[in-house]
C-alpha cells in the first residue's frame, strides 16, 4: 500500500470515529428529551443518528472487518439511536377519530403561500370538504 493510500485511508478512518462519535453523543443527548425541552431536539434527527452509526459500521465492516473499535462505536450509535425510533413503533395504533355528527363544526386551517402556483386545485379541495369554516393563514394583496 502506497503512503498516499495510507494518508488516505488514515483520513477515512479519522472521519468515521468523528462521524460515529457525533452521532453516538447525539443520540445519547437526545435520550435526555425525555427531561429537558432544549435536549429534545436532538431526538428530531433520529434518523440522521442512525445512518450515520449504520455507515459507520459498514464502513469498518469493510475495510478493518471485525476488529476495529469503530464497529463498536458505530454499533452504539445505532443502538442509540434506535433506542430513541423503536418505541414509535411497537406503540399501539391510535384509534380512528370520530365520524363527523350532526351538532358538529367542520373548521379548516388553510395555510396559503403566495407563490402557490396549484391555487384552483386548493380552493377545489376546500370547496369539496363543505366547511363551515375555513381559516386563511398568511394572507397577502396577492
Amino acid at each position: 500500500m502506497s503512503l498516499i493510500q495510507k494518508a488516505i485511508l488514515m483520513g477515512l478512518d479519522t472521519l468515521a470515529v468523528l462521524v460515529g462519535a457525533i452521532c453516538l453523543a447525539a443520540a445519547l443527548l437526545a435520550q435526555g428529551g425525555r427531561f429537558s425541552a432544549r435536549l429534545d431536539l436532538f431526538s428530531h434527527f433520529a434518523l440522521i443518528w442512525l445512518c450515520g452509526g449504520l455507515a459507520v459500521v459498514i464502513y469498518s465492516l469493510i475495510t478493518h472487518g471485525l476488529r476495529a473499535g469503530m464497529v463498536w462505536l458505530g454499533l452504539a450509535a445505532t443502538a442509540s439511536a434506535l433506542a430513541l425510533m423503536i418505541p414509535e413503533y411497537l406503540r399501539a395504533l391510535p384509534e380512528e377519530a370520530p365520524s363527523a355528527k350532526a351538532g358538529t363544526v367542520k373548521i379548516i386551517q388553510f395555510n396559503a403561500w403566495r407563490r402557490n402556483a396549484e391555487i384552483k386545485d386548493d380552493v377545489r379541495w376546500l370547496i369539496s370538504e363543505k366547511p363551515d369554516v375555513i381559516a386563511i393563514e398568511e394572507l397577502t394583496p396577492e
